[in-house]
């Protein structure tokens, strides 16, 4: 029988960056982008998320390592990525 495999890496036609999908621990397939170009380091992106799942899923960690910060700036900046960050002039 076939072993399924917990993820791999792509590259989008639209998109010089490579993307990751991978099962995370609820088992649902993840896509995200690496936002890097260089296939090396997506590769180590994809391994800590995969890792990561299977920690998770197996009752070794309990929640993700990425700050809330972290994750809000990636967000934005998927959500309008044109957007020019709020500067107050003195």
């Amino acid at each position: 029988m076939a072993r399924r495999k917990l993820g791999n890496l792509y590259q989008r036609k639209d998109s010089p960056v490579w993307w990751v999908w991978y099962y995370a621990a609820n088992g649902q397939r993840k896509y995200e982008s690496t936002y890097t170009d260089s296939k090396t380091q997506a590769n180590d992106i994809l391994k800590q998320r995969i890792t990561e799942a299977l920690q998770i899923r197996e009752g070794i960690k309990e929640e993700s390592d990425i700050p809330l910060s972290v994750f809000i700036d990636k967000y934005n900046l998927h959500k309008n990525p044109q957007r020019i960050p709020y500067i107050t002039f003195v």
